[in-house]
């Protein structure tokens, strides 16, 4: 179960990371 949890936190570090360069490029954008 550990390990569960511990893909799910690094799961949601790459989405939060690729989350917000995609928020950086669209503020750009706009």
């Amino acid at each position: 179960m550990t390990y569960f949890y511990l893909a799910l936190a690094i799961a949601a570090e790459v989405a939060g990371t690729s989350l917000l360069k995609a928020t950086e490029e669209f503020t750009k954008l706009v």
